[in-house]
């Protein structure tokens, strides 16, 4: 093949994997379709419903992939179809990516607690302790930030009164404003802290543990870790990570074994 030939395959290949406006319509009318079938059989035919539901999850992957489709709500219907398929590691994923998009978002929010409820079911444990998807700058520090605004402010305008009302306004109470705007300066600078940090979720059906960077480690904890556990990234290799998962524990994850929540596709 001529180099020309190889250059202008080069140059289709990623026009090729573009979806055309017409063929967006009906991967999204089919996934739909498909999503309704899973919720009709969910009931009577949990296999059936599972077939459905899996191949609904295909078709809003292909939007999100091949037609470069990026919102919160084409997430959470992904996340919605993985987790009536079944797949509790990506749909975690994909409600946790939502929330990126859509923080704070009640419904998002409903389903992620749900999926994380029915993982904890499969395996056969009570509860989860999974991290609170919610706590980000965009969610959590922005609040924060303007409470600070609004109570600094209030506690100048009290000060501004006592100078030009002495008496009006005790010290005890303008003490008390100063340290409310404090103590919520120190808050907002903790959750902005968090900003930046990385955030993994298993999504190979299980995966050991390791000590170390490699597989000639021994395995740190006494089970593999199954689909859906979610974890801090503390340092990236180029095969492995070094993960602290939300019992405490510090350990090294195969990086084909997980997706990180932060980078969207």
């Amino acid at each position: 093949m001529s180099r020309l030939a190889v250059l202008l395959l080069l140059i289709a290949a990623p026009l090729a994997a573009q979806l055309s406006p017409e063929e967006e319509t009906q991967t999204f009318a089919e996934a739909n379709a498909e999503y309704q079938a899973g919720e009709s059989f969910k009931e009577l035919d949990p296999a059936t419903a599972r077939g459905h539901y899996g191949r609904a999850a295909l078709r809003y992957e292909r939007l999100i992939r091949e037609g470069g489709l990026q919102n919160g709500r084409l997430h959470f219907d992904w996340a919605n179809s993985l987790l009536g398929a079944g797949d509790y590691g990506r749909a975690i994923l994909n409600y946790r990516r939502a929330l990126r998009f859509l923080p704070g978002d009640a419904l998002i929010e409903h389903n992620l607690t749900l999926a994380r409820r029915q993982w904890s079911t499969n395996l056969g444990v009570s509860g989860t302790t999974q991290r609170a998807a919610g706590l980000t700058w965009s969610t959590t520090a922005k609040y924060q930030g303007a409470a600070f605004v609004a109570v600094w402010a209030f506690a100048w305008g009290l000060m501004s009164l006592r100078l030009l009302r002495p008496g009006r306004v005790q010290r005890s109470t303008l003490a008390a404003a100063f340290a409310g705007a404090g103590a919520l300066l120190l808050l907002t600078v903790a959750s902005a802290s968090q900003f930046g940090q990385q955030h993994g979720v298993l999504t190979a059906k299980q995966s050991v543990a390791r000590q170390g960077d490699g597989a000639g480690y021994q395995p740190a904890l006494a089970e593999p870790l199954q689909a859906g556990a979610e974890f801090l990234i503390l340092e990236s290799g180029v095969d492995w990570s070094h993960v602290e998962l939300d019992a405490g524990e510090s350990v090294w994850l195969a990086q084909q074994d997980f997706a990180v929540v932060e980078d969207i596709p």
